[in-house]
């Protein structure tokens, strides 16, 4: 592993950040079946701190991830947010890549007042280098956010995860070769790349049924309202959704725990 300034290796560094942060409370680990949680568990694990694994089930989960999770981490628990997915889209719509209302309602509702400990990294997002390896949420000061591999790149992650000889989720590979760069998470979310969407929705028939169905209900909702959309028909506006993928509006809404923005409705 890369050596840091402190003449550690990126995974001593790590764990000692760990023990330092959580010293004697019990770490809330969210696991996602994601290659950094993957390493981020195995750090912890190291660690030696008392700690609670959770994934937060979203109802748009690759049974793929589910079926690793359940095999990989039998003592993980399983979070049920209070409204599905479909029931929050009748409300707010699909969601897009800055109109994120899934991610408050369906993931950041849970380990409310806890070291919540993740996989987020700075090199993800522009707006995650701004952030820190340990900060509180913006909207709850009784909760903090621990990111250990948060200076990591891709390539360390991998390299620790090859190294540790660490089981990870079969997603990441096609046809037997391995996709380092692949995003694993909600099918279809409003952050895959079009390309991808087209993959996954090979991949995942029975979903697209779903996103189908829900669209066209979500036509007769807004008609109902009074605010009917742009669109007319469900596969209008489903067709129009996946176009956002990668891009869109630009739009300023309210923020999510960690400061970023996350909801304008349609």
């Amino acid at each position: 592993m890369q050596i840091t300034l402190n003449n550690q290796t990126l995974d001593e560094e790590a764990i000692q950040l760990i023990q330092a942060i959580v010293e004697d409370n019990t770490a809330f680990v969210g696991l996602s079946g994601g290659k950094d949680s993957t390493v981020v568990e195995d750090l912890v694990k190291r660690s030696t701190v008392k700690a609670e694994y959770h994934y937060h089930r979203t109802g748009l989960d690759a049974p793929e991830t589910i079926k690793f999770i359940r095999e990989t981490y039998p003592n993980c628990v399983f979070d049920i947010p209070d409204r599905t997915f479909w029931q929050g889209a009748m409300s707010n719509g699909f969601p897009l890549r800055r109109q994120r209302w899934c991610c408050a309602e369906l993931k950041e509702c849970f380990g409310k007042g806890r070291i919540i400990v993740d996989g987020v990294r700075c090199g993800e997002s522009n707006q995650r280098k701004a952030r820190k390896c340990f900060e509180p949420a913006i909207n709850d000061p009784a909760t903090f956010f621990l990111h250990p591999i948060f200076k990591w790149s891709t390539s360390d992650v991998w390299q620790y995860i090859d190294e540790r000889h660490l089981p990870h989720n079969p997603l990441y590979y096609s046809n037997g070769k391995r996709v380092p760069s692949r995003r694993i998470g909600c099918i279809l979310c409003p952050f895959t790349t079009q390309q991808e969407c087209h993959r996954q929705m090979v991949l995942f028939p029975g979903f697209v049924k779903l996103y189908r169905y829900y669209a066209e209900q979500y036509i007769r909702v807004r008609i109902d309202r009074g605010t009917p959309l742009t669109q007319k028909t469900g596969d209008e506006y489903f067709e129009w959704w996946l176009s956002m993928h990668e891009g869109g509006k630009r739009n300023i809404g309210i923020t999510n725990l960690y400061g970023e923005n996350i909801l304008v409705l349609i």
